[in-house]
């Protein structure tokens, strides 16, 4: 097998594996997802370095690194190293699915799309299959029925299936049924999730879904059975599970709505005290117990008591709050380079079916950002960066051959060690 088609197969088993795995000792826990995926992006570089191949730059490249950058920067004011290093080392290698998609030869680009969407018909499935209450697996929480899929949130399965939803609406486009199939278990999964954030950023996805596929579909008849799973989908929206979930949105006094504002606050106080570089990249968690009072002391002095649940957060509900705090406003404008540079090269390519799907998927990232954390979540923070390669064209994609290694074991060793 050639080296990029290699790197190509990697990445695919990266999207449909990685979304798969799981276990349910905790209801948050990702070690096994981050530790596979961590593996699984090393041993695709490795490749890449051994061929000799080339991924370029891209349209995001500079961006990227001026993330990267501003996270490593963030260091001087950290108060633990390590912390921040292996934050600093999971967004490293997060980010470089980009690159590692743009070597990704054409056949194998569609491959790597139809990984990710049976991945997400099948966590929709298992989802779908505990919220009628038949789970056969006994987790740490059900979340009142709330399908988690094998992601153990409800909120990060939300976040995942945003990501990944237009992608399955791509193969249906093209005539795949198991696109259709995937696209409505998948819809039907991400509502039931009763996650409301994901509700508005779905709706910002099928949108940009809309408007960029208009492009390649002119003279496509409508597939009727979409008013079919349309009209299932109203009357899962209207079951009372979901009306309530909505109906309680509308209450200035929701419990999460005023468990939010209270850490976007207090990232704000961590924002005014180190503007520039922010508390440090993954120290939110040791900085949060700090900070807290300051909000806490303020709300009660302005008449409006919150009882702390506890002492330490390592995640605001706020990517864009999240990054300030972490990074500085330094880090945050970096972090706005980096989608507004995504966004431009999707418009670029808005005639290609792959650009149609990234675009709606990082559209409904970037509008759930405002209320929770997707981008901190492994899968969906692979399937983004990935699938953002996989629409922009370019890299090393030459047919050669991976050389035989004179150190093959010391290859091995590295990887293992990592």
């Amino acid at each position: 097998m050639t080296a990029p088609r290699l790197v190509a197969a990697l990445l695919a088993g990266l999207a449909f594996i990685d979304t798969l795995i799981f276990s349910q000792a905790t209801k948050d826990s990702f070690v096994l997802k981050e530790t596979v995926a961590a593996l699984l992006i090393l041993a695709a570089w490795t490749i890449v370095a051994v061929a000799g191949l080339r991924p370029g730059v891209g349209a995001l490249g500079w961006p990227l690194l001026a993330w990267l950058g501003a996270g490593l920067l963030s260091f001087v004011n950290s108060a633990d190293w390590i912390l921040s290093g292996r934050a600093l080392f999971f967004m490293a290698l997060w980010a470089s699915c980009y690159w590692l998609g743009r070597m990704a030869p054409e056949a194998w680009r569609l491959r790597t799309v139809r990984a990710a969407v049976l991945a997400g018909l099948v966590t929709s499935i298992y989802g779908l299959i505990q919220h009628v209450g038949l789970d056969p697996l006994d987790w740490a929480t059900t979340f009142e029925g709330r399908p988690t899929g094998t992601m153990g949130n409800p909120n990060f399965l939300a976040g995942y299936l945003v990501a990944a939803l237009p992608a399955a609406l791509m193969l249906a486009w093209r005539g795949e049924r198991g696109g259709v199939a995937a696209a409505f278990a998948m819809f039907a999964a991400l509502i039931l999730t009763q996650t409301r954030g994901a509700w508005f950023a779905l709706a910002g996805g099928l949108a940009s879904f809309a408007a960029l596929a208009r492009f390649q579909i002119a003279n496509r008849k409508p597939d009727p059975r979409a008013g079919v799973a349309a009209a299932v989908v109203l009357l899962i929206l209207l079951g009372p599970r979901v009306a309530g979930r909505a109906r309680a949105m509308l209450s200035p006094a929701e419990s999460s709505r005023v468990e939010r504002i209270f850490k976007w606050e207090t990232a704000l106080e961590m924002v005014r005290d180190h503007p520039v570089l922010g508390v440090g990249l993954g120290t939110l968690k040791t900085q949060f117990a700090t900070y807290q009072w300051k909000v806490r002391d303020r709300w009660m002095a302005e008449g409006h008591p919150i009882a702390l649940r506890g002492t330490s957060e390592s995640n605001v509900h706020n990517e864009y709050l999240q990054t300030a705090a972490q990074t500085g406003l330094l880090g945050l404008a970096a972090f706005l380079w980096v989608w507004a540079a995504a966004l431009t090269m999707i418009w670029r390519r808005r005639a290609e079916p792959l650009a149609a799907a990234a675009g709606a998927g990082v559209v409904g990232v970037l509008v759930y950002s405002v209320t929770n954390f997707p981008l901190q979540i492994e899968p969906t923070a692979c399937w983004v960066f990935l699938s953002l390669g996989l629409a922009e064209r370019g890299g090393d994609e030459r047919e050669a051959s991976v050389p035989g290694s004179p150190h093959p074991r010391a290859i091995v060793c590295l990887l293992v060690a990592s």
